[in-house]
């Protein structure tokens, strides 16, 4: 007899596919290589495939061999997900318009059911996947407060405006504007004269920064420094976030 279960769950990887159909586990190891090994003598077309592993490659490779999708758990222990059993994170995916492959990333609470309720017998999971994709200019906002000795210079603040998120990023956007705001009406107090220009930038997460510097050679010739905001307005107490600094290209330098 088949079970069902119903579970939190969030983070919709693209390729706008609903679909219904039963679930098998798969137990993946460390080496991507390895799980492809695990789950090829398994008959997974036009079921729901269950990752303890981020779906990644996964998710494509699974498709090829007709899986509807994955469900997959994929929080880092810095997230403290014994302590927080309902967060999740998200991550992009690549698109297949062919496949359309999707995956829902998974809490620790969402994970735990789905192991008791296997433990027991064969599961069914019903996910209706919406999503959407199109093509849409990316438009930046820049503000700069000129510097007076070494104009030329810039020091980089960013905020991303794509997603709809209240912490992640209104928070982000918000405090930006209000340095900005703040910074501009010190000069005419004569309190703070910027020896480097500081250029306060909303747009795009990933693309806004790089069109910047491209646009314009002088830009990217005179920026010393950036700093990149994301998420400042969570309790961190109660959704167990954690403080990062991340140093680019490396994030995990610092």
């Amino acid at each position: 007899m088949l079970s069902r279960v119903d579970i939190d769950c969030a983070a919709t990887f693209p390729g706008g596919f609903a679909g219904v159909a039963e679930q098998v586990r798969v137990h993946l190891t460390h080496a991507i290589d390895d799980a492809h090994a695990d789950v090829a003598t398994l008959d997974i077309r036009d079921k729901i495939v269950f990752s303890e592993r981020h779906p990644w490659r996964l998710t494509e490779w699974v498709s090829r061999r007709g899986a509807v999708g994955v469900l997959a758990y994929a929080v880092p222990d810095l997230n403290r997900p014994d302590e927080f059993e309902h967060s999740v994170v998200h991550h992009p995916s690549g698109h297949d318009p062919v496949r359309r492959p999707w995956a829902l990333l998974l809490s620790r609470h969402a994970r735990d059911r789905l192991r008791e309720a296997l433990d027991v017998g064969p599961v069914t999971v019903r996910a209706l996947v919406s999503t959407k994709r199109e093509r849409r200019p990316s438009r930046s906002l820049i503000a700069e407060i000129h510097g007076h000795e070494a104009a030329e210079e810039r020091f980089v603040l960013s905020a991303h405006l794509q997603e709809p998120g209240a912490n992640d990023d209104a928070s982000r956007i918000a405090l930006l504007a209000e340095i900005a705001r703040g910074t501009a009406e010190l000069p005419s107090g004569g309190n703070f004269k910027p020896a480097r220009t500081l250029a306060f930038l909303w747009g795009d997460e990933f693309r806004a920064v790089e069109a910047y510097l491209r646009t314009d050679p002088s830009h990217a010739a005179g920026v010393i420094a950036g700093l990149s905001l994301e998420m400042v307005g969570a309790d961190t107490a109660l959704t167990g976030g954690r403080f990062l600094i991340e140093r680019m290209p490396d994030p995990a330098a610092i």
